[in-house]
Order: C-alpha cells, then sequence, then structure tokens
C-alpha cells in the first residue's frame, strides 16, 4: 500500500525496481491508478416525506461513503424508463416539482455518486405531486377614497392560486364577484356606486378556495356629487342631508353647515286656516337650514351663477310645500302655500347670493 505524497482523486504512474547492495534492476512495467475511495456506496431507506401542487418531498439515509452527492431518478409508474432530475443534490432531503404532474402516480430512488461513479440504488417508492385546495389569503385590508377603494392582502401560502374578490353593500347579505380573477395581492375596486361596501378575497385552485377575512371601507363620491345628491327633490335627497348633517364621516368634505335658519323671518310662522279654526303654526326650519346650506356651498364646488341661485331658491320652495303638507290640516294649505311663496319671493329678489 502506498499512502503520501499522494493525493486523492490524481492520476499517477507507477513502476518497481528491485535494489540490493550492488545496485538497481531495470524497472518493471508501468501502471497507472489514482487514490481514493471507489464507487460511494448506495444510500438506503427512501421514503415519502409529503406531496402538495406540483411537488413531492423526499427523504434518505445517506451513503456511508463521504464526499457524495446524489442522483434522484423517476419515472411515470408502470413504465420502465428512468430519467434523472437535472441537477444533482448534497443533501439527503429535498423537494422535486417540473416536470412531475399533479394527480399522476411515479416512481422515485435514488443513488449516490463521486468522481469515480454511481453506487446501487435505494429502494423505490411511489407516489406524485397531489393537488390540495388552497389556504385562505390572509390580512386583507380596505381603504376608502373618493371614487374608489384600495384592496390589499397577504397571499395564499399555497402555490399556484389566483383570486376572486367579492364585494357587498354593507347593509346587504348576498356577495357578487368581481368581473375578472386576479393573480396579484392588491386592486383598485372601482365603478359602481358610493357607499359602505363589504370585501372578502377567496383563493382559488382546481381543487377548491378558501376566503379571506371580511374587510369594510367606504367608497366616497366628490364632494361636487355628493352636493348634488343632498340637494335634490326627492325625500331620498333630504334624507341624506339630514343624515350627514351632524355624521362625523363627512367631516373631510369640508361643508360650510352653518345656518341661521330662517334670517329675519319666523321659523313657525302661524298660517290661518281658510274656514274656521283657530291658525296654527308651520314649522320651515328645515327648509331654511337646507336652502342656507345651497347658499353657503354651491359656490365652492364650482356651481355659481343666476341658474343655480335659482335652483336653490326653488328647491327651498318645495321643502316649504313639503313641510305644509306634511304638518297642517287640508283646510290650511292653501293658505300655507301662500306663505311660503312669500318667504320665496324674498329670498329670490334680496337674499345675497
Amino acid at each position: 500500500m502506498v499512502t503520501a505524497p499522494l493525493w486523492n482523486h490524481f492520476w499517477y504512474d507507477f513502476r518497481v525496481v528491485a535494489v540490493n547492495g550492488v545496485g538497481a534492476s531495470s524497472p518493471t512495467n508501468t501502471v497507472t491508478a489514482m487514490p481514493g475511495p471507489g464507487l460511494p456506496l448506495p444510500p438506503a431507506d427512501l421514503v415519502f416525506l409529503g406531496t402538495g401542487n406540483g411537488y413531492v418531498d423526499l427523504a434518505w439515509t445517506p451513503s456511508p461513503t463521504g464526499r457524495v452527492y446524489y442522483w434522484l431518478f423517476f419515472k411515470s409508474a408502470n413504465t420502465s424508463t428512468w430519467f434523472y432530475f437535472p441537477l444533482p443534490t448534497l443533501k439527503t432531503r429535498t423537494r422535486v416539482g417540473y416536470p412531475l404532474w399533479n394527480d399522476q402516480p411515479y416512481d422515485f430512488k435514488v443513488v449516490a455518486a463521486n468522481s469515480f461513479g454511481q453506487s446501487s440504488a435505494t429502494n423505490v417508492v411511489r407516489g406524485g405531486p397531489k393537488l390540495s385546495p388552497p389556504q385562505s389569503p390572509t390580512a386583507l385590508r380596505a381603504e376608502g377614497h373618493i371614487g374608489y377603494v384600495t384592496l390589499n392582502w397577504n397571499p395564499s401560502s399555497t402555490r399556484d392560486v389566483y383570486y376572486w374578490l367579492y364585494y357587498r353593500r354593507a347593509d346587504r347579505t348576498s356577495w357578487k364577484r368581481a368581473s375578472y380573477p386576479i393573480v396579484k395581492t392588491s386592486i383598485t375596486f372601482k365603478y359602481v356606486p358610493w357607499g359602505d361596501y363589504d370585501f372578502k378575497v377567496t383563493a382559488v385552485n382546481r381543487a377548491g378556495s378558501a376566503d379571506s377575512n371580511v374587510a369594510f371601507a367606504t367608497l366616497w363620491t366628490s364632494k361636487r356629487s355628493l352636493m348634488y345628491l343632498m340637494t335634490l327633490n326627492t325625500k331620498a335627497s333630504r334624507d341624506m342631508f339630514w343624515a350627514a348633517r351632524h355624521n362625523v364621516r363627512y367631516e373631510s368634505y369640508n361643508f360650510n353647515w352653518n345656518t341661521d335658519e330662517c334670517s329675519h323671518s319666523q321659523t313657525r310662522p302661524p298660517v290661518p286656516s281658510k274656514s274656521i279654526g283657530w291658525p296654527k303654526p308651520v314649522d320651515f326650519t328645515r327648509a331654511c337650514t337646507r336652502h342656507d346650506f345651497g347658499y353657503r356651498n354651491y359656490k365652492h364646488v364650482g356651481w355659481d351663477g343666476y341658474a343655480k341661485k335659482m335652483y336653490v331658491d326653488r328647491l327651498f320652495l318645495a321643502d316649504m310645500h313639503l313641510a305644509c303638507d306634511n304638518q297642517l290640516p287640508p283646510n290650511y294649505n292653501e293658505n300655507c302655500r301662500a306663505l311660503a311663496w312669500v318667504y320665496y319671493i324674498f329670498v329670490w329678489k334680496y337674499a345675497p347670493w
């Protein structure tokens, strides 16, 4: 046996001569050899650790031979041709995927290799990737803006999923699905009426789906649009105006809510009956308050001019007519409307715009 100064994995030439006190013989023939451990001993106990979407996890007991690497071989079950994955590994635990297909059975084996060659193979195990329902996306966050809502979430831990966005008005129970699926983890939600909305995101693959938490946000309309919606001659518009008047959620619009009600005129003037009966008061407070709102805010959203003043004044008249209809008996209505006309003519001619 010859050791030092030889290095493993280098080729050397060797020959021998006989020596005595007289001298040395001629050398033998020359042989070539490389120091090293030789072919590695095989690894053992190949097992499945788990499967998932497009991959399998495998582990094995390492080869007793040092300084080896491993090739992983695979073939479709019930076929005879083996293939190997393009890159070897130094570890004894690995996850392999492409070109494996979900829900297809495969056979696997492992060999150890070094510069002298490959060992015999481990035992063969059978299995394959399996598509499982995705994990839920998490931490859905919604932030409302004027005209749109921004949504962000943490992705599903499952690979190769896409997402559906669902939304509903906050006072509804049924969900609507957005028109197109999403592959990112954020989206801008718009092109729907303004209001309060609930949102959720669903991760989807061929095996199933999983919902995120529900997030709430308000999609705000523009200041001009909100101004328009609160100054229509409809019950819904009046209700919206009074709901918004003392609601802190509308503070960001910076509306001027100040009012002196009916200024120098009576807020609750008496109205005589057309027949026998004492005069009854009618309360024009709400009509005067909404009229002040229009005067104090229309110009600040770019609505100015005589036509806009006339619109707000006519709305004032309609609100006073509504007060007459709702608060007084029919035999007072004609006189009440006549009084409302007096209030209207006064603001039309003298109220500063």
